[in-house]
């Protein structure tokens, strides 16, 4: 069966209940049918039939989907939604003009990371009010003045005598170029721990936002590349501090490459590993990552994991903070409808900090919340392991 069989399958299977509305934070804010996951699937199927041509408008409502994966846990029918939306999405793309730009652009920086993050450097000065304009908080998403591949590749312990094993950090784009400090974080705990930790020197983008974008061809050689970047290192564990590269390496692989990497992410591989301390004395909200909550099925490791620091864990009502890659931009305003709503939330929480598992999330948050008290959870470990 081809991918255009499997398609038309997944997308007759739907029976129209509409249980996935409930799930969906676009449908929430607009209350719109094509605002959610049944109106999206019917608009496939109508394009999949030639009932509906492909239009601007068609385009926008596939794309405005967030790809955070809520509704899927809701369809009865066990409709696969995320992929149905990236194949409509690569058919789609063609007929998006108002967001070709923006999405030949990211592209091309993801193709070209290494270049892409020395123009950005070199260009900061003029690109920074740029980025305010568009919404990036006055330039918060250029690189890091160094990568975290700069730093080196191979990182052990102090004492190499009592070595536990070998961790592989999947960096990602986000925490190798614009986070780096994060990607410090975690090796100075994992070292801490006892474990030697290697960065993959051929590693490439884990391929998510170029799924996102409907560049399918691009996707798919990303990940043939990072099998086999992978292949044969020896290795206890893959980890990365991103949920969503950890739910495409893990979860889409196999499609995508014909291999799935068993993958985790950083909260996991950390939870039962840090004896109860309870050194840290503070009020935190926990924001889910909408990858972690929904791709992973994760809720009581982060909790649990900080819990055993001393954090004391404030509950929020939560949600999709409204990143999801190039939606915050191409569709701002429901994006920072998300962000209002999660930001309101934490300020009525009482916490001092917030904390969360997901660079993206900890990025867009941070616009709002300002005065370093947005956090990732391997900051917070750090501190309680190693103060």
């Amino acid at each position: 069966m081809d991918s255009e069989e499997r398609y038309r399958r997944e997308l007759r299977r739907c029976v129209l209940c509409g249980s996935c509305k409930a799930a969906c934070p676009t449908y929430s804010l607009k209350h719109a049918e094509s605002a959610g996951p049944r109106g999206r699937l019917r608009l496939l199927w109508a394009l999949s039939t030639g009932e509906l041509r492909p239009t601007q408008a068609v385009a926008e409502r596939v794309f405005s989907c967030l790809l955070c994966g809520a509704c899927s846990r809701q369809c009865s029918a066990g409709v696969d939604i995320l992929e149905a939306m990236y194949h409509g999405r690569a058919v789609l793309r063609g007929t998006d003009k108002t967001g070709d730009t923006l999405r030949r652009l990211v592209r091309f920086v993801l193709k070209r990371p290494a270049l892409s993050a020395r123009f950005f450097r070199l260009a900061r000065p003029a690109l920074g009010p740029l980025l305010s304009r568009v919404g990036l908080g006055g330039g918060a998403l250029m690189p890091a003045g160094y990568a975290l591949k700069d730093t080196g590749t191979v990182f052990a312990p102090a004492d190499t005598r009592s070595l536990k094993g070998r961790v592989l950090l999947f960096s990602g784009c986000s925490v190798n170029y614009l986070s780096p400090h994060l990607g410090e974080s975690f090796i100075r705990v994992v070292n801490a721990l006892g474990y030697e930790v290697v960065l993959p020197k051929r590693e490439v983008c884990c391929g998510a936002p170029l799924r996102a974008m409907g560049f399918a061809a691009d996707a798919r050689d990303f990940a043939r590349r990072n099998v086999e970047a992978l292949r044969g290192l020896k290795a206890d564990a893959i980890v990365s501090l991103c949920p969503t590269c950890v739910v495409t390496l893990r979860e889409q692989y196999g499609a995508l490459a014909g291999a799935a990497v068993e993958a985790v992410d950083a909260v996991s591989f950390l939870s039962g590993m840090i004896d109860p301390n309870h050194v840290l004395d503070v009020r935190a909200a926990y924001h889910d990552p909408c990858h972690a909550l929904h791709g992973l099925g994760q809720y009581a490791e982060p909790r649990d994991l900080l819990g055993s620091l001393g954090v004391d864990i404030v509950e929020t009502e939560g949600g999709c903070c409204g990143l999801a890659g190039t939606f915050s931009l191409s569709f701002r305003d429901l994006s920072e409808a998300m962000l209002r709503s999660r930001v309101d939330e934490f300020r009525r929480s009482g916490a001092e900090i917030l904390v969360t598992s997901c660079p993206g999330c900890l990025f867009h948050l941070s616009k709002s919340i300002r005065g370093e008290r947005v956090f990732h959870a391997v900051e917070v470990v750090e501190e309680g392991l190693l103060r």
